[in-house]
């Protein structure tokens, strides 16, 4: 969404713009703006610039056995500082349901999924190994 609506859009992959005059004229002004400019290299392409997603990791975990709503939800509950999403396809008694979490709250919603089931964890700094350690203990209790 533009932020003037009226404002005619340019699309371009390199140009070659003076800029000095619109930040002189931003420096006497009393209007604050945050600019960012993407320099382009030798061959037009533009550099990164926006912020680094590399703090966010997803992990998949398979499901192989029936388990409960409720045990999926306490091992969710383990990761909450740190989960954004998660989501998957879990076998209940009753049945496969799309298990879905997001901004702290799970929903259930029966499925006609008939692959493997499983659950994606997606986060910031999530610990793969202590995840997975704590996955394998419940699915071998679940087993049991």
């Amino acid at each position: 969404m533009k932020q003037n609506p009226t404002s005619q859009i340019t699309f371009a992959t390199f140009s070659n713009v003076e800029l000095s005059p619109l930040f002189d004229h931003l420096k006497s002004s009393s209007v604050k703006v945050n600019v960012r400019i993407k320099k382009a290299n030798q061959s037009g392409h533009h550099e990164h610039t926006h912020n680094s997603y590399s703090k966010i990791k997803s992990i998949t975990l398979p499901l192989v056995s029936t388990t409960t709503s409720l045990e999926i939800e306490k091992f969710l509950q383990k990761w909450k500082n740190n989960l954004l999403r998660a989501k998957g396809y879990v076998s209940l008694k009753d049945g496969t349901y799309l298990m879905q979490h997001a901004m702290k709250r799970v929903s259930w919603e029966r499925s006609t999924y008939n692959g493997d089931h499983y659950l994606v964890l997606i986060g910031m700094h999530l610990n793969e190994d202590e995840i997975k350690e704590e996955w394998r203990r419940l699915v071998q209790k679940i087993k049991v």
